[in-house]
């Protein structure tokens, strides 16, 4: 699982360009500009995590190092709170969960397939 928490570093997620394309379109859509998403984004210090499989829940977790319980509550809550989730293209998934008063937002993005496993593991409800 990566952890992006600057705005700046999304570009290093490890997909082609048309699928970072379409996600930096996603992210910026609610704002005029991309100064202005990066400023939000910051100020409310969202995050956006890229699971690429099951075992980055169980092994490997964020950024490589084991996943605490903490990180795992908020990923049981981000699939239990999801308002809204977009398809990509390559048969990606987005999905944002709220996670404070604050406005603090989470993204998540996936392969499509992997949302129901993630939430099999979490025992998270899929009827929500």
């Amino acid at each position: 699982m990566l952890k992006i928490t600057n705005w700046q570093n999304i570009r290093t997620l490890p997909i082609n360009p048309a699928l970072l394309n379409q996600l930096k379109q996603h992210l910026q859509s609610p704002f005029s500009y991309e100064n202005e998403a990066q400023s939000i984004w910051s100020e409310l210090e969202c995050e956006l995590w890229m699971i690429s499989s099951l075992s980055d829940i169980s092994s490997v977790g964020v950024d490589g190092n084991s996943i605490t319980i903490n990180c795992r509550d908020r990923l049981t809550f981000a699939l239990e709170n999801i308002e809204f989730e977009d398809e990509l293209e390559q048969d990606y998934l987005l999905t944002l969960a709220i996670l404070n008063s604050s406005g603090q937002g989470l993204y998540l993005l996936m392969p499509k397939s992997l949302k129901s496993e993630l939430m099999d593991a979490l025992g998270v409800n899929h009827e929500l």
